[in-house]
């Protein structure tokens, strides 16, 4: 499904308040090893926050990314490069997906970093294998 411009802009939010301290859950990919192993195609039903309800067929690392997204909120930063997938679900596949901004990373130094967060209801409706 392609979006249209008014959704392309619903599926980007970033949060406006910078938070303290990320959810216990969030997960740093460090290696594509750290996304669940799901790669086949499969069908998921997804609804927004507007009410709209869509479904959208994912394999591969995309499909490895959402399903990451959906059991935790992700760190931005990744040596696997997910801000493409986020992006390819966002724009290409109208998932809202935000990013919220968090202050004072002490492992990093940085002053502030940010965490993807799927707000959009999601249901597996298919799946084929592993």
């Amino acid at each position: 499904m392609k979006p249209t411009k008014s959704s392309e802009k619903k599926a980007y939010r970033l949060s406006k308040t910078t938070l303290t301290k990320e959810p216990r859950n969030t997960l740093y990919v460090q290696r594509w090893a750290d996304l669940p192993a799901l790669t086949d195609m499969a069908e998921f039903a997804i609804t927004n926050t507007d009410g709209n309800s869509h479904s959208i067929h994912i394999n591969k690392n995309t499909r490895r990314v959402f399903e990451a997204l959906w059991k935790s909120p992700i760190y931005c930063a990744s040596r696997c490069r997910i801000s493409h997938y986020v992006n390819l679900l966002r724009h290409e596949y109208n998932v809202e997906i935000e990013t919220d901004r968090y202050s004072n990373d002490p492992d990093t130094g940085r002053l502030t970093y940010g965490v993807f967060r799927l707000v959009s209801k999601v249901r597996r409706i298919q799946s084929s294998g592993v």
